[in-house]
């Protein structure tokens, strides 16, 4: 995902993240698919990020996905979160 970032516009992406928010249907599956999409960022990737998408979505990345999915990635790759 952090090259799909670097190749798209801010405008590309605020299009792009708008259309597909708005497809998944709950707040549990945005903040997972955000989580997925954040993990791995750089630093630099990770303020391109932010820029791009609103605090609410943020603090569901950071505070209330991310836990649960560094422990199922752990649990499917063998990796401690």
């Amino acid at each position: 995902m952090p090259r799909v970032m670097r190749a798209l516009s801010d405008r590309d992406w605020a299009v792009l993240s708008r259309r597909e928010l708005r497809n998944w249907n709950s707040f549990a599956l945005a903040g997972t698919g955000l989580v997925w999409m954040a993990d791995g960022m750089t630093q630099a990737d990770r303020e391109v990020f932010d820029r791009q998408v609103s605090a609410l979505f943020r603090w569901l990345v950071d505070k209330r996905h991310a836990p649960a999915y560094r422990r199922r990635t752990a649990l499917a790759f063998g990796v401690l979160p």
